[in-house]
């Protein structure tokens, strides 16, 4: 595969690593998940914290959280502006909202799609072997974080460290240089 350069124009040098990214995925799921938080609690008193709807306004909340502030002028999250990373498309420019809402879908979508085969599979063992699964579901939690590792691979063993999401979405996520900011507003 033909690796194209880096965008001179941006001011953006370097692509964002796994260490990077992983940072700033743990700074934005400590901010969503203090949010979400807050929301269940205020569901809750106003009667209406049914996990169904509960586990919508999870998905709706995050969805909403990294699309607004990846196509926002920050380029990229809370966690992301923490660790000088950006999310851009292949030329180096700002994400409109219809890609940054694809990038979300598919992140979830093929992140899901292995852990939900990871719970199926574990839970039916559960049942199979102990009659009840309820002893099983902290350990097929941990496990269902198995089901992101092949997405872990791609940024790894990609030139451009880009995710499978990143890949079907045309984005990249840079590391933002000094002095970058100016020349991309």
């Amino acid at each position: 595969m033909d690796v194209q350069p880096i965008p001179e124009n941006v001011g953006l040098t370097q692509y964002g690593g796994l260490w990077e990214r992983l940072g700033a995925f743990i700074v934005d799921n400590g901010i969503l998940s203090a949010a979400i938080y807050l929301l269940y609690q205020g569901m809750a008193a106003a009667g209406i914290g049914t996990l169904p709807v509960q586990l919508m306004v999870s998905v709706i909340a995050s969805w909403t959280y990294f699309a607004a502030f990846e196509s926002s002028k920050w380029m990229g999250t809370p966690g992301k502006k923490a660790l000088d990373l950006v999310v851009a498309d292949e030329q180096g420019q700002r994400i409109t909202v219809g890609r940054a809402v694809c990038r979300g879908f598919f992140k979830v979508l093929l992140s899901c799609i292995p852990g939900f085969a990871v719970i199926i599979s574990f839970f039916l063992l559960a049942i199979f072997v102990s009659g009840r699964p309820s002893g099983w579901i902290g350990p097929v939690g941990l496990l269902t974080l198995g089901g992101c590792a092949w997405m872990i691979l791609a940024i790894v063993n990609d030139a451009r460290k880009q995710g499978i999401h990143d890949k079907i979405t045309h984005t990249l996520v840079f590391l933002r240089s000094k002095g970058a900011e100016a020349r991309m507003q």
